[in-house]
């Protein structure tokens, strides 16, 4: 089993004719997602799903192993950008941002908790006695 618990996100404001406007964004990490699969490509599919976005999205070959990141266009309230906010955004009719978003996968699989707490309390009594 495999999960994502949250996300990292960044956004900067992007004008269409000049690009992302420095000091117009914000970053944070959001818990507000827990995501699982029985698979890594189950819960980049269920990402897509979430986000709305296409295979287009997914940068899969970031430096850190466990870490996938995707990107989209927002609106002011979060949401993808519709073809007709792009198509006005263009023209310099609205306002865009582009949104940059971090997962990081873990595995998790269920424990006995019997057989974990009998270890734990065996490794009590071991170091108890050094």
């Amino acid at each position: 089993m495999y999960r994502i618990k949250g996300y990292f996100q960044s956004s900067e404001e992007d004008s269409y004719a000049d690009g992302c406007i420095p000091s117009s964004g914000f970053s944070g990490y959001n818990k507000d997602i827990n995501i699982q699969a029985e698979t890594v490509s189950g819960i980049i599919e269920e990402v897509k799903k979430s986000f709305s976005v296409t295979d287009d999205a997914l940068d899969l070959t970031f430096n850190e192993p466990e870490r996938f990141d995707m990107q989209r266009i927002e609106t002011a309230d979060g949401d993808l950008a519709s073809d007709s906010d792009i198509a006005k955004w263009k023209k310099g009719k609205k306002r865009l941002w582009l949104c940059n978003y971090s997962f990081y996968v873990e595995e998790c699989h269920p424990v006995s908790l019997v057989e974990v707490l009998e270890r734990e309390r065996k490794g009590r009594i071991r170091n108890d006695n050094l």
